[in-house]
């Protein structure tokens, strides 16, 4: 999720500052020892951040440059790619830098928090490792602690790398989905499709999940539920993974500029 919050599911605890934990870390896993990923534990990796010194306001959203149209924060929540693993801050450096250009007193809110000094507002709600079921069992106190006006949500990779029952995880991310909205109604929720996998047999549930995708947010937007599906997944090809499983910064800005793209479409978000 993004508040505008952005999670994944990929991280290691040194690299990130966290101002909370709501709940144990779970180890991720990785597709090569020295990379993180999620095929076999991964090591640590990334640089302790340094503390942000900027003064945080709330976000706003507008319909034409220069003109505001709200002022309500966003949530990017989910796991590692949420995160930034193996670059801290991930999509999130990018896409703050292209909305905060256009939308005056952005403000990215979460329980997370880590990215380099270049990405004035590293708050986000990203856990490595993290599954749908671990999200849905703490996504309450995080909309009561940080309330979103904005969701981007990538979850459900590592429900397929931990092959945790594959085939129903499209019906627990709208379970989580049917949560969220109860929780917060008058949230915006972005669901994005899922990255490829280098793993072959991995791959392929990626391509069933993502294909159901538009049918779970189809069914709650037309019980009148903020929901939206984006395409974030088709962006990325095997070429801009790092490590067979998270985006390399090529692939990390490809994930900023379809994010900032629907951001931009979609009525009532943080988007020129």
């Amino acid at each position: 999720m993004a508040h505008v919050r952005a999670a994944s599911c990929r991280g290691s605890p040194t690299a990130r500052r966290t101002r909370s934990h709501p709940g144990p870390r779970h180890p991720h896993l990785c597709a090569r020892p020295a990379v993180r990923g999620r095929l076999h534990q991964g090591s640590p990796c990334g640089p302790q951040q340094e503390p942000r010194g900027h003064r945080r306001r709330p976000a706003a959203a507008f319909g034409r440059p220069g003109r505001i149209r709200d002022a309500s924060p966003p949530h990017a929540a989910g796991d590692s790619i949420t995160d930034g693993y193996s670059i801290p801050g991930g999509y999130r450096i990018e896409l703050f830098r292209k909305l905060s250009a256009r939308v005056a007193g952005l403000d990215f809110v979460g329980s997370q928090e880590n990215g380099p000094s270049a990405l004035l507002d590293r708050d986000h709600e990203g856990h490595s490792g993290w599954r749908i079921d671990q999200l849905a069992a703490q996504v309450d106190g995080w909309l009561d602690g940080h309330p979103p006006h904005t969701i981007l949500l990538m979850i459900g990779t590592n429900d397929l790398i931990q092959n945790r029952d594959p085939a129903n995880a499209p019906a627990r991310l709208g379970a989580l989905l049917d949560q969220m909205s109860a929780r917060r109604p008058e949230a915006r929720i972005l669901v994005a499709s899922l990255p490829p996998l280098a793993n072959a047999a991995q791959n392929a549930w990626v391509e069933r999940f993502n294909a159901a995708l538009p049918g779970v947010v189809k069914t709650r937007a037309d019980q009148g539920k903020k929901v939206a599906f984006v395409d974030v997944g088709a962006a990325l090809t095997l070429a801009d993974l790092a490590d067979g499983v998270h985006p390399d910064a090529g692939g990390y800005s490809k994930l900023a500029r379809v994010w900032y793209e629907a951001l931009r479409r979609t009525p009532g978000t943080p988007g020129p």
